[in-house]
């Protein structure tokens, strides 16, 4: 039986919607879910690359941050050691030493020590260097730790002349250490010991320059310095006030005690300001009389002076000999630096005008216009040239050596050397000491000639 026309319609409907859905149920439908499924590959593996470029940036910094530690290292590594080892400092010092002439006596370790810097704790140890040599010798030495790589710290000096062109002292050094942080490096290294620039040497601070000068890398401007016996401390300036004399009335100042010194806990501070005036201008600081008593002929006459400002003004010494008549000795023409300098100046070498007096320093203001000053002076010295071999009985010259016992004090010297306690104050002028404290047991001291204190008072 044939089909009609409704029944084929019906038919052609069902197939139609046969392929539709066979087409979906077989092409649409997988198709779709593999769709979806890429969409979610694709949504992970947007997120892994997120997560991997997270983490190659995360490297880069990590890197860089590496880089930024191992250059903060390096430059520890320049300041500190990376452990405290008594036989790699001897090993260090020695290499240090090779070549420059210096003769280190011994070598004195003090026990180990912490340190806070910062927020770190480090570890240090400070080694004592007794010295003897020349000048060259000792600034090569300087120069070499000053060099050296990790850092060392002079933490202390002490620099005696011990005869014309011999100086010796003590160096007190600090090595500091971070301990596993810093990198170690080698103790071996070799320096060139070319020729340095000779030294005309009698009185070394005259070189020990900062700024410029020979040696304008080592600043030794705060080293302090004591006194042997061809050096006589004439004025140490120490807590005392002397008298402001202008030599006009509309120049103003004063003078005080002031705690950047050379020697001792005090220097004298002087602070002026003048006026555009036509007459002389000067300013006086007059000492008070007696007080600054020259014995015998020194070779000649020093005193450190400390400049703010280079002023350009000039510096004299006024004398007086015995018979009253008085002298004015240049130490510096235009004051043309900044910081501590030592002047020196030639006196009379006259035996007959002794004994001399310091009776003032003067500062000669050549200027028209209007200005200020301010000068710091210390250790007013008188230097001796002693040539005379020590004797049998322990003499020297007029003057008497004496080996400084256990429980000796100044009044007790005196006593025993003058029959009276009346030569203190002359003992610490002539050894450049304050006080009892100074009194070391085996130190050496100056007795001056008893006849001549006697006859001077």
């Amino acid at each position: 039986m044939g089909l009609n026309k409704r029944e084929r319609n019906l038919l052609i409907g069902l197939g139609v919607v046969l392929l539709f859905w066979g087409y979906y149920r077989f092409i649409i439908l997988p198709q779709s879910k593999n769709l979806a499924s890429k969409r979610e590959d694709r949504t992970r593996y947007e997120n892994e690359l997120i997560e991997i470029q997270t983490v190659i940036a995360s490297e880069k910094e990590i890197d860089n941050r590496f880089a930024q530690i191992n250059d903060e290292i390096d430059v520890l590594s320049e300041k500190y050691f990376s452990k405290i080892d008594q036989s790699r400092f001897i090993l260090l010092i020695n290499e240090l030493l090779e070549g420059t002439g210096l003769f280190i006596q011994n070598i004195s370790f003090a026990p180990q020590r912490t340190e806070g810097i910062g927020d770190a704790l480090v570890e240090v140890m400070s080694v004592t260097l007794p010295y003897e040599g020349e000048y060259p010798s000792l600034i090569l030495f300087l120069e070499r730790i000053r060099e050296h790589i990790p850092k060392t710290v002079i933490q202390n000096m002490n620099i005696r002349i011990k005869e014309r062109e011999l100086l010796s002292g003590t160096i007190l050094l600090d090595f500091y250490s971070l301990p596993d942080l810093v990198r170690d490096t080698s103790m071996a290294y070799l320096f060139d010991s070319s020729e340095i620039n000779p030294d005309p040497f009698y009185s070394f601070e005259d070189y020990f320059l900062f700024g410029d000068g020979y040696y304008g890398t080592i600043d030794l401007s705060g080293v302090k310095i004591n006194f042997d016996s061809s050096r006589v401390l004439v004025e140490g300036f120490d807590n005392k006030v002397l008298d402001f004399v202008p030599s006009h009335p509309s120049i103003k100042g004063e003078i005080a005690a002031n705690e950047n010194s050379k020697q001792g806990a005090n220097s004298l501070g002087l602070y002026y300001s003048f006026p555009p005036i036509q007459d002389e201008k000067q300013v006086h600081v007059v000492f008070n009389s007696r007080e600054a008593v020259i014995s015998k002929p020194p070779e000649s006459i020093g005193l450190w002076v400390h400049s703010n400002d280079a002023t350009k003004h000039n510096i004299n010494l006024r004398i007086k000999d015995r018979e009253g008549e008085k002298y004015d000795i240049n130490l510096y023409n235009n004051v043309d630096w900044i910081g501590w300098k030592h002047l020196k100046g030639n006196i009379p070498q006259d035996s007959s005008l002794y004994p001399m007096e310091i009776e003032r320093i003067i500062v000669d203001i050549d200027s028209i216009d209007d200005g200020k000053g301010t000068l710091l002076f210390d250790a007013l010295e008188a230097f001796y040239i002693i040539e005379t071999p020590v004797t049998d009985d322990n003499s020297i010259g007029n003057h008497i050596l004496y080996d400084v016992r256990v429980g000796d004090t100044l009044s007790s010297i005196s006593k025993a050397f003058y029959n009276d306690t009346l030569h203190q104050d002359d003992i610490k002028r002539y050894n450049g000491i304050n006080s009892n404290s100074d009194l070391k047991p085996g130190k050496i001291i100056i007795i001056p000639d008893a006849s001549w204190e006697e006859g001077s008072g």
